[in-house]
């Protein structure tokens, strides 16, 4: 197994799976796989493949709440360069379940605050790539309350 870039040798392996570690988050990386099996006269080897794997994105951090129009609440956090898009999610405190309230290229996302509601908690997560909808870790909740 050859990890991307000049594809330098991970391991053999007998197994048909292999753990890569210390990958970086939010990377796509490819695998070229080359089959063999041991004769007498030495290796014979099978047809390559090339597998692509993308790491899921990092935690995103540094939530912060910041007031601007009536009626609206802009949520600011740190930029993750490998990032896609960034999902704003609010959590329904009598269910913990997550709303979705939007998805958005910025490191920002103004909310409109919901006048039934004194209180909502928001995160935010990652995505990595639009095909595949890699969302990474959810960021530390933030509380948002209506005065």
């Amino acid at each position: 197994v050859r990890r991307s870039g000049k594809y330098r040798k991970l391991a053999e392996t007998e197994k048909l799976s292999l753990v890569d570690r210390k990958l970086k988050a939010g990377v796509s990386y490819s695998y070229k796989i080359k089959p063999f099996s041991l004769r007498k006269d030495g290796r014979v080897y099978g047809e390559s493949v090339t597998v692509k794997a993308v790491t899921v994105p990092g935690k995103v951090t540094g939530l912060t709440l910041g007031n601007t129009d009536a009626g609206k609440v802009k949520l600011q956090w740190n930029d993750i360069p490998a990032a896609y898009r960034f999902v704003v999610y609010v959590i329904d405190e009598t269910t913990g379940k997550y709303k979705k309230l939007g998805v958005t290229k910025k490191n920002s996302f103004t909310v409109k605050e919901n006048s039934s509601e004194k209180t909502a908690y928001c995160v935010v997560a990652a995505i990595k790539t639009e095909d595949d909808y890699i969302l990474g870790k959810k960021s530390d909740c933030i509380k948002q309350s209506a005065e």
